[in-house]
């Protein structure tokens, strides 16, 4: 995670880049793209590598940048990445692309909602899922999912800062909290066995 200089620093690029795309009409799809780049960073060591190494210099930044993402992303996208090389703050590319979506999302009063379950959803269940969430929320959601086998079953619902965890391993969990919390005699009950 980053630490407050790179999150303010995120947070300011964030908003002018949103100013611009917002009035070009094209925060939307800055977004997915910056998302996307930033998914990339984090799925690909050496791309990660490349955008926060202090071993290449903003000129050789911008000529891979330029070869390896033009036609592929917007212009406005293409163009602000070569502000952040010529910046030196391309290693900052994931904490922006995460400050750009959460200010998206609050100027186009959408949520963003992390839904962890321990098995994978098929299409109906997740557009099911979304459907619930917007109501409960009374907002538009956008709904990432991902799986954990660890879970056992249930899922867990990450709104902003907050997590409603209805997961069995969360259940079992508190059970033996309340077990060791209400101290019963165990040895009694192994001796009895």
């Amino acid at each position: 995670m980053a630490d407050n200089g790179t999150s303010s620093v995120a947070q300011v690029y964030a908003e002018a880049l949103l100013a611009c795309a917002s009035e070009k009409d094209l925060a939307g799809a800055v977004d997915e793209e910056l998302n996307a780049i930033a998914a990339l960073a984090s799925a690909d060591a050496e791309i990660e590598t490349f955008l926060s190494s202090p071993l290449f210099d903003a000129s050789e930044r911008k000529t891979v940048l330029q070869n390896a993402c033009r036609g592929k992303v917007s212009d406005l996208v293409l163009d602000f990445l070569c502000l952040l090389a010529d910046k030196g703050r391309l290693g900052a590319t994931r904490d922006i692309a995460a400050a750009f979506r959460k200010k998206y999302f609050a100027q186009s009063g959408r949520l963003a909602v992390n839904v962890k379950t321990a098995v994978d959803l098929d299409e109906r269940r997740l557009q099911a899922l979304r459907e619930q969430l917007a109501e409960a929320l009374n907002r538009q959601v956008e709904v990432s999912h991902s799986v954990d086998p660890r879970l056992l079953g249930g899922m867990t619902v990450q709104v902003e800062d907050r997590i409603f965890d209805g997961t069995v391993l969360a259940r079992l969990t508190q059970m033996r909290e309340q077990m060791v919390a209400s101290g019963p005699d165990m040895s009694r009950l192994r001796s009895e066995a």
